[in-house]
């Protein structure tokens, strides 16, 4: 990130704008997922996670695949996100993948800052998916 903060600066002294603002929305970007990583891994620790990045897809189709950010000893999938808003299709890929791989009673948690519960329970309940995904908070360490 920082060496495209740099290029950056370097691009606009040299009079090209245009690439200039390019490196530097890469750098935010990259910044982002680098705040996510660790919050996935603060998340991970707090919970005693047994597993961490667990890709899935599906043998038979092309339409079922994706990551879980987090699995717990006690079988508990959990989903991280630091802005609190939950993907339809992903988490209903995880609720599929949780049944499939633990039985009916599989449990799929939101792992969310405790500042953005209410953001999640709203997201939850937009996308129909409030009365199947738990919210949990995670504060980073």
């Amino acid at each position: 990130m920082n060496k495209k903060r740099y290029d950056s600066d370097d691009a606009l002294k040299n009079g090209d704008p245009a690439t200039a603002m390019a490196l530097y929305e890469g750098a935010i970007i990259d910044e982002g997922q680098m705040k996510d990583t660790q919050y996935e891994q603060d998340v991970a620790n707090q919970a005693n996670a047994e597993w961490t990045s667990v890709h899935y897809w599906c043998t038979r189709c092309d339409d079922l695949d994706g990551e879980i950010d987090v699995i717990t000893k006690s079988g508990v999938f959990k989903e991280c996100k630091r802005n609190g808003h939950a993907d339809h299709d992903q988490m209903t890929n995880h609720l599929i993948v949780a049944q499939a791989m633990l039985g009916a009673g599989a449990a799929v948690h939101l792992a969310i800052p405790s500042s953005k519960i209410r953001a999640a329970k709203d997201s939850l309940r937009a996308r129909g998916l409030d009365k199947h995904v738990d919210t949990q908070p995670h504060d980073p360490s």
